[in-house]
């Protein structure tokens, strides 16, 4: 089992600052004779930013040979918005295909985010490395269908 915590935004407020902050001001734009470059700096005032607090678990249910069924989950709870679960499942066939699904944003008023799927291959070339594909599909709602395709080596 693998346990993962961690705790972002974990600090002081937030300004905006900088050189884009720095204008001219004309007064009065309808009267001549004044000065219309006067320099000016708009001034910003600070907020919070929102505190996240993840925690994700993960576990090989099944490990028989060199095939194994491995479960995870991870939440999320922000300081302002709901709490988000998301779910997956993997399947490694002889450590060289694996099948992958879950589930992202349970939980979540007015998500986009859903259903997640994907496959992977993974072989090995002698005298070179590792070798990886994968493929990824993602339902974003409105925002349609996302294809990933990865492509990797390692040695």
């Amino acid at each position: 089992m693998r346990l993962g915590v961690s705790i972002s935004n974990f600090g002081t407020n937030m300004q905006m600052d900088g050189k884009d902050l720095l204008h001219t001001y004309d007064e009065d734009p309808d009267n001549l004779g004044n000065n219309p470059t006067i320099p000016s700096k708009l001034k910003t005032e600070e907020w919070p930013l929102p505190l996240f607090f993840r925690v994700g678990i993960s576990m090989e249910v099944l490990n028989f040979d060199k095939n194994t069924l491995s479960v995870a989950t991870d939440a999320l709870v922000p300081s302002d918005n709901n709490t988000v679960l998301n779910v997956g499942v993997e399947y490694n066939l002889n450590e060289n295909f694996f099948l992958r699904g879950g589930y992202k944003s349970i939980m979540r008023e007015r998500k986009e985010e859903g259903l997640t799927a994907g496959v992977g291959f993974k072989y090995f070339v002698p005298g070179l490395a590792n070798v990886n594909l994968d493929y990824a599909f993602n339902d974003y709602g409105i925002l349609g269908y996302i294809h990933i395709i990865g492509f990797g080596f390692s040695f």
